[in-house]
This record gives C-alpha cells, structure tokens and sequence, in this order.
C-alpha cells in the first residue's frame, strides 16, 4: 500500500516539474489569487509550432473525381494543367444532366504518387470534401498580445511562411493559370490565433489555417 502512494506521489511530481501538459499545451502555474500565470513567447512558440505540424498548407479543391464538361475549354485547360503537373490523371468520360440531353464531360482522377498533395478534407478547411497541399507553414516572429489571466484568454500573433513548397506549383501551365500564386507561395505573412487557458495550460482555441488560396478561383 505504502509503495503504491510513493508511487503516485512520484508521477504527480513528475507531472508537475514538466514543461507541458500531454497533449500538447504549454502548462503554466497559478498565482495567489488563482490566475494562470500570462504564456510567454516561449509557450507560444511551442504552441504554434506543435498547432501548424499537424496542419499542412492546403485549400478545398475541386471533389474528386472531378468532372469537366466538354464544351468548357477554360475548365478542361484548368484540368489538362493538373495533369501535365502530376496530379491528376485521366479516368474516363461522364455526363452531366441538361435540360435536354446529358451534357458530356471528362473525368479526372488523382493520379499515383499524387496522395500527399490531394487530399481528403476536413472540419479545418471548411468540410471540403478534398483537399489540394501546397507546403507548410514555417512560424517566425511570435509575440503575445492581450493576455487577460482573470478571463483566462490570449492572442499569438505570429509571422510566417510557406516552406517545403512542392515542385508541381512551378509546373508551367500552373503557373500560367495561376500567375499570382509564385507571390503568394514566397511572401511572408502574419496571422493571429486566440488562446485559452484550460485543463491546467494555455492552448490554441479553434482557429482556421493561416494561408488557403483557393485554386477552384482563376484570380485572388
């Protein structure tokens, strides 16, 4: 009996003296009257850093398969751009109702090899059924603002860019499609996300990704 609350006094210790909470939170003390102690640039370094691992740079895209109607030479260079890029293929033919007959189109599918650039989507890119991935997202600069440790909130505004910026967005007849999206894939940026103080640490409260440029558009 003796050993086993030595025991659990040990991992309460331990837990106490480490730096962060398990999942992830920059853990904090309280202060005499029971406030958390204000994150620091360090905290929201690791905060942000550990946020955006797990959230590359991506945009809703068009679902996939995606059908293009034959008689839309703007979509179907749209699409053959893709495909010269190596990230769709070809995958038959399809049809869409009209008012009169079917109108027909082509299909396309992501192409092998394509997976870590389209992607299924989720709740953080609006439930986008997929997903098109352009790099990650680097922070720089951080900086606390607006820490309120009665009320429990906090803004991290850091600075950021793109990196590891995959090779298919020079492809030239992206960059014809696209030609705003070199700029936009260099330049540096800043964003701002809230923090809450919760469950023993500081975290990031929900928050949408910083950079989403939506190639479904010709023009930003």
């Amino acid at each position: 009996m003796r050993r086993s609350f030595l025991l659990f006094a040990a991992c309460l210790l331990l837990a106490a003296c480490s730096g962060g909470t398990p999942d992830g939170s920059a853990s904090v003390p309280l202060d005499e009257n029971g406030d958390p102690t204000p994150p620091s640039a360090a905290d929201g370094r690791k905060l942000i850093a550990d946020w955006l691992a797990t959230r590359p740079a991506c945009a809703p895209f068009f679902a996939m398969p995606w059908d293009v109607a034959v008689d839309s030479p703007v979509e179907r260079r749209r699409a053959q751009a893709f495909v010269a890029a190596g990230l769709l293929r070809p995958a038959g033919s399809s049809s869409f109702e009209g008012a009169v007959a079917p109108r027909p189109a082509l299909r396309y599918a992501p192409a092998p090899g394509s997976e870590q650039y389209i992607r299924a989507g989720g709740e953080d890119y609006g439930g986008a059924k997929t997903m098109i991935c352009y790099g990650k997202v680097h922070p720089q600069e951080v900086k606390i603002e607006n820490a309120d440790p009665m009320m429990r909130r906090a803004t991290l505004r850091y600075r950021f860019r793109l990196v590891e910026v995959p090779s298919w967005t020079k492809a030239p007849g992206i960059k014809a499609l696209y030609p705003w999206l070199d700029q936009r894939l260099t330049e540096e940026d800043d964003a701002l996300v809230d923090l809450v103080y919760r469950d023993g640490g500081w975290r990031i409260d929900r928050a949408a990704p910083p950079v989403v440029l939506d190639l479904r558009q010709l023009s930003h």
